[in-house]
Parts: C-alpha cells; sequence; structure tokens
C-alpha cells in the first residue's frame, strides 16, 4: 500500500471519468436507458438542498454601526397567547415534528438505496434498477442506520449550540459587555467547526465507504473502519482530492450559471424540478461518480470498484 501511495493521482482520474461519460451515456444514447440511469441518481440525491436567510434583525447605521433591530416584542403577549391556547398548540406541534422526522426519514432510507443503485450503475456500466435495488438491500439498511445515527447526533448538537446561543444573548453577563455579536462570535468557531465535520463525514461516506462497501462488506460501519486506515496512511493523497473536488464543482456551478444566463434562466427552472432537473444534469452526476471511484481504485485492486463488474465493450463487426 504504501508503494501505490506514489501513483495517487487527483489529476490522472479526470480523463478517464470524461470517457465513462461518453460510453455510459452517449455510446449509444438511449433515452431509455438515460432516464434509468437518471431515476438511480435521483434517489441517490435524495434529500440534498439548502437554504437562504435574511439578516432583517440587523442593522447598520454611521453613528452606532451594526445593532439589533429594536423594534420592540411583547414577549408577555406572546407568551399569554402561548398558555392561552396550549391545547391545540402542543398536538400540532407534535405533530408537524413528527411529519417532518417521518419525511426524514423516509428521504434517508430510499437516498441510501439509491446510492448503490446509482454506484452500481457507473460501475457496471449497465442502466438496472430492479437489480441494485435488491441486489444491495442489506448495504443499504446499514448506510440508513450510520446515516441516522450521524443526523440524530448531528441534531443534539445544533440543538445544544442554540441553547448555548440563546444563554448568551439573553442571560449571560457578557451581553453588558461585548453585546449580542461578541457573546455570539464565541460560537462561530464550533459552529463551523460542526458543520466542517458533518460535510467532510457525508462526502467520505458517498465517495468511498459506499464503494467499499459493494466491494468489501455489507456493515457501514466496517467499511468506515476500512477507510480510516486508508485515509490515516494517505492523508495527503486525500487532501489534495477535496481541494480537487471544491476546485471541480466550482467550476461546474459557474457553467450551470452561464447555461442559466444564456438561455434566461429557463434552464435553472427546468434544473430545480424534481427528477428532470436530475435527468438534465446527468452526465454532470455519472462524472462526479465515476471520478471518486477511478481516484479510489488507484490505491489497489481491492478498491477497483470496475472490477467487480467489468464494463461491457462492444464487439467490433463482422467483415
Amino acid at each position: 500500500m504504501e508503494d501505490a501511495s506514489h501513483q495517487v493521482s487527483v489529476i490522472e482520474p479526470l480523463g478517464p471519468a470524461m470517457d465513462r461519460v461518453k460510453t455510459l451515456l452517449f455510446r449509444p444514447f438511449e433515452i431509455e436507458r438515460w432516464l434509468a440511469i437518471a431515476l438511480c441518481a435521483w434517489l441517490a440525491l435524495l434529500g440534498t438542498g439548502g437554504g437562504a436567510s435574511t439578516g432583517k434583525g440587523v442593522r447598520y447605521s454611521r453613528e452606532e454601526g451594526f445593532t439589533w433591530n429594536k423594534t420592540p416584542i411583547d414577549t408577555a403577549r406572546a407568551k399569554e397567547f402561548v398558555m392561552e391556547n396550549l391545547a391545540w398548540l402542543v398536538p400540532v406541534t407534535l405533530f408537524v415534528l413528527i411529519m417532518v422526522f417521518g419525511l426524514w426519514l423516509v428521504l434517508t432510507w430510499l437516498s441510501s438505496r439509491g446510492q448503490f443503485m446509482f454506484l452500481h450503475c457507473v460501475a457496471a456500466h449497465c442502466a438496472e434498477v430492479q437489480v441494485p435495488w435488491s441486489q444491495y438491500r442489506a448495504h443499504a439498511n446499514s448506510l440508513f442506520v450510520f446515516r441516522l445515527s450521524l443526523g440524530i447526533v448531528t441534531l443534539v448538537l445544533i440543538t445544544g449550540l442554540s441553547v448555548l446561543g440563546f444563554f448568551l444573548v439573553t442571560r449571560s453577563p457578557l451581553l453588558s459587555h461585548w453585546g449580542p455579536w461578541g457573546s455570539l462570535a464565541l460560537l462561530v468557531p464550533l459552529g463551523l467547526l460542526l458543520s466542517l465535520t458533518a460535510g467532510l463525514l457525508g462526502l467520505f461516506t458517498s465517495d468511498f465507504v459506499v464503494p467499499i462497501m459493494r466491494l468489501r462488506t455489507p456493515s457501514c460501519f466496517e467499511a468506515w473502519g476500512i477507510f480510516l486506515a486508508l485515509l490515516v496512511d494517505h492523508l495527503g493523497s486525500f487532501v489534495l482530492y477535496l481541494l480537487t473536488k471544491l476546485v471541480i464543482n466550482i467550476a461546474i456551478g459557474v457553467l450551470v450559471a452561464l447555461l442559466g444566463v444564456v438561455t434566461c434562466f429557463c434552464a435553472c427552472c427546468l434544473m430545480a424540478l424534481p427528477f428532470i432537473g436530475t435527468a438534465l444534469l446527468l452526465p454532470i452526476h455519472v462524472f462526479k461518480r465515476s471520478y471518486s471511484l477511478l481516484y479510489l481504485r488507484q490505491y489497489g485492486p481491492a478498491f477497483d470498484s470496475f472490477a467487480v463488474y467489468p464494463p461491457a465493450i462492444p464487439k467490433p463487426p463482422l467483415a
């Protein structure tokens, strides 16, 4: 394994990944094949997304600088409203929380199944849906348990940071000296560290642990043990991989933005639609999935996802 580390490259897999996109999707191009692979990719990407927030609670003036919005809030009246309507507020709140949690469970479970389905299509050079759905059931269930555990731990930590932030803003004696911004600034490093850790765990799980599970073990926790040993031995190479992925994602984002501008944002509207957006961007998803697999296989035959199901090579036509 030590000798293989000198042969690992983050640039070399780029070309073969592009070739993989061409052979899988365009040689030949078949709409049924395209839609089948897009379905697997769409399932794998379920639950991914983000949102934005605004800073309406903050204002700026030359004399005072940044300050909180000083619009008075009648907390006594709000508390009175809550106490008078507990009979229906509590069950409605619990119902909404249960529904949100249930939806997250369903999406996470489907996404776990979809990750192995999409991986199977790319690695096996095929467009199958039913076969990987059944074949990798145990693998997907183990991945679901791991992601569920990770999500719960992350939620608990976020809740703890939120409670701590509320205490610092409303109760802490630091408020009188530093103000709300100074008090909340104490939580910024912890919040960034938590976000970075959760992001890296999700990225490593999708890019490397899932392929290792398909090759070595149906247990996500065992696959993580195998990957951690690999990560420790080749930390520098994986750091370069992360930087390369960042550059790739930026380049893809720029290209997609340019496409939106050229089409007067019609393409952006289509790409925002469920499944349709995944189908339109399928070459990008196949490229990114292929790139991670091609990078991983440089660490030896035990990590070669393409060796399990070699791509079908068309026979030359008879003379």
